[in-house]
């Protein structure tokens, strides 16, 4: 499932309007999901804090309203909890709405299951015969964002990446960075692991567009794996240039 971002980059690429420079002066307003954790594991059965923060400049701004979504459920309030989850990979996905704009974020978790859940109808055994055949991986991505055009922008962006990949091979979880130490940059990962060969895409979703970010690299089921990507989008005179690398191992 894939949400839409306010990603800051994509918003400077496309200035020029008139709304945009009678903001030019105003400090920007940062977005941090302070809770849960990216990359955290919880257990079914277990009420999750959701919590974020919104600051322009050094002071807390006016929040209009916060919506999360995590996997079907929608919650609302910069300060709330989602419980009894189903165990499985979930995106936290928050909309934070100042001053009649969106900012969003997201993290991902894993809800395991409760050990102690002695069901063992047809069901069960179908999800334990599943999980046998997914190893999940979580790592770290060391990127770099430049734009050129109408604004010009030279940061780095680290930060992590979580996926599962299947005996067949296929590819599957989410990343994220966090650009200058302000942003963060959300992506979904799809792709396909042959051999040692892996290949795929980081696909990220401003406003309605798609951007696909290619990767490539080596590694087989059950090894670290090790992959690079670098893409440049064009819009008019406005070039955006995502440089970077991850690598993950299984847990």
């Amino acid at each position: 499932m894939r949400a839409l971002y306010a990603l800051p980059v994509f918003v400077l690429a496309c200035g020029g309007n008139a709304e945009e420079a009678d903001d030019e002066k105003a400090e920007p307003v940062e977005i941090e999901i302070l809770s849960p954790e990216h990359g955290s594991e919880w257990s079914e059965g277990d009420d999750i804090h959701l919590e974020v923060s919104a600051k322009q400049g050094k002071a807390d701004a006016d929040v209009d309203s916060v919506v999360w979504t995590v996997g079907d459920r929608e919650v609302r309030g910069a300060s709330s909890d989602v419980s009894n989850l189903d165990p499985g990979n979930y995106d936290v996905v928050v909309d934070v709405v100042v001053g009649e704009k969106h900012y969003g974020g997201r993290v991902g978790i894993v809800v395991n299951r409760d050990e102690a859940d002695s069901d063992t109808d047809a069901d069960a055994d179908a999800d334990a015969d599943a999980d046998a055949d997914v190893t999940r991986y979580a790592g770290s991505m060391d990127s770099h964002v430049w734009l050129s055009g109408d604004f010009d922008y030279d940061a780095s962006c680290p930060g992590t990446v979580s996926f599962t990949v299947t005996s067949s091979g296929t590819l599957d979880g989410t990343g994220q960075c966090r650009l200058d130490g302000s942003y963060d940059m959300a992506y979904d990962i799809e792709g396909t692991v042959s051999g040692r060969d892996i290949s795929g895409d980081m696909i990220m979703v401003n406003e309605g567009t798609e951007y696909r970010t290619p990767f490539t690299g080596t590694g087989k089921v059950g090894d670290t794996m090790n992959a690079s990507f670098d893409k440049t989008f064009r819009d008019g005179g406005n070039e955006l240039r995502l440089q970077g690398n991850w690598t993950a191992s299984p847990q």
